[in-house]
C-alpha cells in the first residue's frame, strides 16, 4: 500500500531500474512471452491442423547465452543419471553409459551452446545429461492473468510460470 499520494509529485515506482552493460536503463524485468500456433487446413484439403506453442524467455540482465539456457535447462548431477544396467536396450545402455562419462566432464551446456539448436545432439548425444526445468506450473486459480491455456498432444492445460526458480 504506497497511501495517498499525487503522480506528479510522487509516482509509484513500477520497476527497480539498475543498468548492464548491454542497456543503461534496464527494467530488470523477466518478461515470457507464449504464442499459440494453429495450422488449420484449407477447405478440401486433408492435414493434420496441428498446433504448437512457441514460448520466448528474456531475462533480466541475461545477455550472456549460457546463462539464458540455463534458465530452463540444468544439467544432470552424475550421481543422479539413471544407471546403465536399468536402461531397455542396448542403444540406451551406450547412450547412458555415455551421459555417465559426459556429464562427469564439467558444464556440458556450456560446453555445447553451438549446438543446443541442433536436435539430434538434444536427442541423443545430451539427453540423458540434461533436462529442462519445470518453469510451468499448473494455474492455482484459472481465472488468474498470469495463468494461460496451453494445448500439448490435443489435451488444454492451465499453466503459469513458476516464479520460484
Amino acid at each position: 500500500d504506497y497511501g495517498e499520494h499525487d503522480e506528479q509529485s510522487d509516482p509509484v515506482i513500477l520497476a527497480h531500474i539498475r543498468g548492464t552493460p548491454n542497456n543503461p536503463s534496464s527494467s530488470r524485468g523477466t518478461l515470457y512471452f507464449f504464442v499459440d500456433i494453429e495450422y488449420k487446413d484449407q477447405p478440401g484439403e486433408q492435414g493434420t491442423n496441428q498446433t504448437g506453442t512457441i514460448v520466448v524467455v528474456d531475462l533480466a540482465g541475461s545477455e550472456d547465452p549460457t546463462t539464458m539456457v540455463k534458465s530452463f535447462v540444468t544439467q544432470v548431477e552424475p550421481g543422479n543419471l539413471f544407471k546403465p544396467s536399468t536402461a531397455a536396450s542396448s542403444e540406451t545402455i551406450r547412450e547412458r553409459e555415455m551421459a555417465q562419462e559426459l556429464c562427469k566432464q564439467g558444464d556440458v551446456i556450456k560446453d555445447y551452446i553451438d549446438t543446443l539448436s541442433n536436435w539430434k545432439v538434444l536427442d541423443q548425444k545430451l539427453a540423458e545429461c540434461i533436462q529442462f526445468r519445470q518453469f510451468l506450473v499448473p494455474c492455482a486459480d484459472t481465472s488468474s492473468p498470469k495463468c494461460s491455456k496451453v494445448n500439448l498432444f490435443n489435451k488444454a492445460y492451465f499453466l503459469e510460470p513458476n516464479l520460484d526458480l
